[in-house]
């Protein structure tokens, strides 16, 4: 299944322009914003976890270290989402991919849309601020992604 790279570019690229103004939830399409919290943060993980599965597929293809980090730091942000709402059944969790996906089909090279995908890097951010997310279940969380990127997509050996 193939998403816009387009979105994982300006994603990456518009992250500190848009760092300094927060995403009003007014601004954010329905099918996200009318979504209850819970559901939304869910939605927010699958985004998260697409997103590192496009990081790593750019570094497969071009070997740019830096879309392998972006791999461990959304997939660490994306499996802090899903471990928050893990409880959800499966009809519930298929509702937060299809609504993802509806999300990521938005996104066009003229329009990427990027507000929901920024709404919940200020959600997460907020969440390891305020402890939401304790330090020790962050770096367990971000250790288990970096184990996995190391098995699937190792860095280059260094010459």
């Amino acid at each position: 299944m193939k998403r816009p790279l387009s979105l994982l570019f300006v994603t990456l690229a518009s992250s500190s322009v848009l760092a300094a103004s927060a995403v009003p939830e007014s601004s954010l399409p329905d099918i996200f914003r009318k979504e209850p919290p819970y559901m939304q943060n869910r939605v927010c993980g699958e985004l998260m976890v697409n997103m590192a599965r496009m990081s790593l597929d750019l570094y497969t293809h071009s070997g740019i270290v830096g879309a392998r980090e972006a791999a461990a730091v959304v997939g660490t942000r994306g499996m802090m989402f899903e471990a928050a709402n893990a409880a959800m059944t499966d009809k519930e969790i298929a509702r937060a991919q299809h609504i993802a996906n509806r999300l990521e089909r938005l996104a066009t090279p003229q329009t990427p849309e990027i507000l929901p995908y920024k709404f919940c890097e200020e959600r997460a951010e907020r969440w390891i601020k305020e402890g939401v997310v304790s330090a020790a279940d962050f770096k367990s969380t971000e250790a288990g992604v970096r184990a996995a990127l190391d098995k699937v997509a190792p860095l280059p050996k260094a010459k």
